[in-house]
């Protein structure tokens, strides 16, 4: 986890999931926005975003 003290954070993670005969195996991220103690959004980033459209479909 990376905070900026201005009311962000990131996390970094790595994720694995078998879905049928589907297999993803990729780094994201999660930013965080923070208002007060809430947090008030999160935008995921992906490594490959087509990759995981196809694994989800």
């Amino acid at each position: 986890m990376f905070v900026d003290g201005r009311g962000h954070a990131v996390s970094v993670h790595r994720f694995t999931a078998d879905r049928g005969s589907k297999h993803i195996d990729e780094n994201g991220g999660i930013v965080f926005r923070i208002v007060g103690d809430k947090i008030s959004d999160l935008d995921e980033c992906l490594e490959d975003i087509d990759k995981s459209n196809d694994f989800w479909s």
